[in-house]
């Protein structure tokens, strides 16, 4: 399968709402926290119910 077969079976799964979960690595930084909330964000724009789930304590910062 190329990677623009890939793109457009994901974009396919994603035409309709669907409830998705998304988590991050154990003890998250910044970036796995930013880019968690960015793509739950962009996500919720196309219509779907996001939670996102950090399996450890929020870090400090």
């Amino acid at each position: 399968m190329t990677g623009m077969e890939k793109i457009k079976e994901v974009k396919s799964l994603l035409a309709v709402p669907k409830d998705i979960v998304i988590t991050t690595h154990r003890n998250p930084d910044g970036d796995a926290i930013g880019a968690s909330l960015g793509l739950k964000h962009y996500l919720e724009m196309l219509g779907h119910t996001v939670k996102v789930v950090v399996p450890s304590e929020s870090p400090v910062f």
